[in-house]
């Protein structure tokens, strides 16, 4: 739904603002934020809502998902003067300019995008206003939903999210941490369709594809990170997940 809402946006502008209001129908955690410095406009990747440092794959993802929107849906070429990261330069630094088109910026303060505010009023192909209205008010549905359906959930995924810097929380530390017993926890995750195991075992996947696309974390880092009693258990819970041995998913990304 937030596609075909940014994609009958008026102008680049709106687009925009459609995908901050938005974006959490499908990702949480993250926020984009448009500011005005002089002639030009400055989008801000914030974090601060993440419990978890997000690895580097996972900014410069966001980072070029949001130049390409622009582009594509403008049907017009946009000259970035400047896109400020927050990680280090890696190896394979000089492919930036081959993808961003402009040589970001590494180790900032922020994780922003540089550009002339004439790009906001850019009209974006194709849009046709009488469907923009429908499909914000269905994507809003979903996000007001959402926001409701799973909150203790969201709640009990940043808690796991910082407990597994540590260790590997049980479902009773997880009742004594929010003051109730182990039988209404699974209740109140029952009422939000999932189990305190599922989402365990979810948040675990989530970190364990995250961290195979690190080449520096080895398949035995991540298994210690993960809290798996040895790698093999890693191994086995991974190809149970995904279908693949942790090698086989990190070759193939890798590709």
């Amino acid at each position: 739904m937030l596609g075909y809402t940014m994609v009958h946006s008026g102008t680049i502008g709106e687009c925009i603002h459609a995908y901050q209001r938005y974006y959490a129908t499908v990702c949480s955690g993250y926020d984009i934020r448009l500011s005005r410095q002089g002639s030009e406009a400055v989008l801000t990747l914030s974090l601060e809502e993440l419990s978890y440092p997000p690895s580097r794959h996972c900014v410069d993802d966001m980072v070029s998902s949001l130049v390409h929107i622009m582009i594509r849906l403008s049907g017009r070429a946009i000259e970035f003067s400047r896109i400020t990261l927050m990680h280090p330069e890696p190896d394979s630094g000089d492919e930036y300019r081959k993808v961003l088109g402009v040589q970001p910026e590494f180790n900032k303060e922020h994780t922003s995008l540089y550009f002339p505010q004439k790009v906001l009023e850019y009209p974006v192909l194709y849009a046709d206003v009488r469907l923009a209205g429908w499909f914000e008010e269905r994507t809003s549905d979903v996000l007001l939903k959402l926001k409701a359906g799973r909150h203790f959930t969201d709640e009990l995924t940043r808690w796991i999210m910082e407990q597994l810097r540590v260790s590997l929380p049980s479902i009773s530390d997880a009742a004594a941490y929010f003051h109730m017993s182990t039988r209404t926890l699974q209740a109140k995750l029952q009422q939000e369709n999932t189990t305190y195991t599922r989402l365990l075992n979810d948040i675990r996947k989530e970190l364990a594809l995250r961290y195979l696309k690190e080449p520096e974390q080895s398949i035995a880092d991540i298994a210690y990170l993960l809290h798996f009693s040895e790698d093999s258990a890693f191994q086995h819970a991974f190809k149970k997940w995904t279908g693949l041995a942790p090698g086989q998913y990190r070759t193939i990304g890798a590709k």
